[in-house]
């Protein structure tokens, strides 16, 4: 196996690894020796070399994840990622799913001291890199595992994709638990290039400022923080080479305004069963404005095998998951006779031939006998003026089976946007019911959930 994620062939000249959320930037070799004493510490409590027993960790976007997950890297010894914003229970559970017990993380970190570097660990590509959880925006989480092979065929790809710049800079606004952030560190340690941590609690300006002040050339969003971009009325700062926007629909007259404004959107198709992207829009030819209900999110990238039967996504290829992990052992993925795995996204290609998806198939609202869409029932109403989220769901009906229900940001009254939805859609997709909130329940990832709007939909 080679070394595409290990720590050690960076050299002094290279730029610094890490840039910490306070501005700190950290070299190679000042991150080895803190690296290498958490690895002596991880061994000290019998971890081993190369296991496949999965090691649980928070991964909040610190330096000491970093630091941890980078050890775990070098060690090749799968890291099971917990989200920070979990509660004690949802990762007591989760952890209790997986078979696992909590790790004794020392409370301080390891202290840099005399330690010897550790000897190459050698593992086949198919060895386990990560155990990572599916986003839930619909279910509960699913521990996914990617193996290293798995993630060097993506982030070959997207480099492939994305030719990379000697000063690029990668900005980590996504969670380093979930395989989008996890990608992006491993894309910027793969291309010797600077990862850029930011504080998640930050003001969306705050957010925008730095990416100029820090000189970001990449950074990765879900629709729900570009819109917060965009609302502090802040343009681009012209160091942004690429905005890759996905993890959840993306209403076109979002992407519009964001290029309008000198983001440089480009739309991207991903996730975690396949270790990240999938489709991506190339920065060789800038997009042309969205005209469409559903943006496209480019063309298959390189190491993608894909088809679409019947509507319905199917994915073959290198960055394939294994499987998944409960009750300490791992499940070979469920794929069919060929070796393909069905998404469960209802997909097609436009006529530049990039894949556009409409949404989940398992997500379809079946009302009177007829199916509908949420995603293309969300987009109308968020083309509505003032209607600033919006998430469409079912509730039981004793007439239609399933009710359409839609939950909105908005100052409007319902009466009023269910007006102005008459001559959009047809009359069995307009929501039966309008529920006007204060904001939508999100998941940890940043993506809207239906879910938990239908609960909390119920409780009004």
């Amino acid at each position: 196996m080679s070394d595409a994620f290990d720590l050690w062939p960076w050299g002094d000249a290279d730029p610094p690894l890490i840039i910490a959320s306070d501005g700190q930037p950290w070299s190679r070799a000042q991150l080895s020796g803190q690296v290498t004493a958490v690895i002596h510490s991880l061994v000290a409590q019998g971890v081993k070399p190369a296991q496949r027993t999965p090691v649980p960790f928070i991964a909040d976007n610190t330096l000491r994840s970093l630091c941890r997950l980078l050890a775990l890297l070098q060690l090749r010894v799968p890291a099971l990622l917990l989200h920070p914003a979990w509660t004690d229970a949802e990762r007591d559970l989760r952890l209790s799913e997986a078979g696992l017990v909590p790790f004794a993380w020392p409370a301080l970190e390891p202290q840099p001291g005399p330690h010897p570097r550790p000897p190459p660990v050698q593992v086949a590509a198919s060895h386990p890199l990560a155990v990572v959880y599916s986003s839930g925006s619909s279910a509960q989480p699913k521990a996914i595992v990617l193996s290293r092979g798995a993630f060097e065929s993506s982030v070959l790809a997207s480099s492939n994709n994305f030719p990379w710049q000697p000063n690029d800079r990668w900005q980590l606004s996504l969670p380093l638990a979930h395989v989008g952030g996890l990608s992006v560190l491993l894309r910027c340690l793969h291309a010797r290039r600077t990862l850029v941590l930011t504080d998640r609690a930050s003001s969306a300006q705050a957010e925008v400022q730095q990416l100029g002040e820090r000189a970001i050339t990449h950074v990765s969003v879900v629709p729900t923080q570009l819109k917060r971009w965009l609302d502090t009325g802040l343009r681009c700062p012209p160091t942004l080479r690429a905005v890759l926007l996905g993890g959840a629909p993306s209403p076109a007259s979002l992407v519009n305004r964001a290029r309008e404004r000198g983001f440089p959107i480009l739309k991207t198709y991903g996730l975690t069963e396949y270790a990240s992207q999938v489709a991506t829009q190339s920065r060789a030819t800038p997009p042309p404005p969205t005209t469409t209900t559903h943006s496209p999110s480019g063309r298959p990238l390189g190491h993608v095998e894909l088809r679409i039967t019947e509507g319905v996504l199917w994915l073959r290829g290198p960055s394939l998951f294994s499987g998944t992990f409960a009750r300490g052992a791992y499940t070979p993925a469920a794929l069919d006779a060929d070796g393909w795995f069905c998404t469960q996204d209802s997909a097609e290609f436009d006529a530049n031939g990039e894949l556009c998806i409409l949404g989940r198939r398992d997500e379809v609202l079946i009302t009177g006998g007829e199916n509908v869409q949420p995603e293309e029932v969300e987009s109308a109403l968020v083309s509505l003026s003032d209607v600033h989220a919006a998430c469409v769901f079912g509730l039981p009906d004793d007439e239609w089976g399933t009710r359409i229900c839609a939950a909105v940001v908005s100052p409007r009254s319902e009466a009023s946007i269910s007006a102005e939805l008459v001559p959009i859609l047809s009359g069995y997709k307009r929501p039966k019911q309008i529920f006007r909130v204060s904001a939508l329940p999100c998941t940890s990832s940043g993506k809207v959930s239906r879910r938990l709007t239908a609960e909390l939909c119920r409780t009004l």
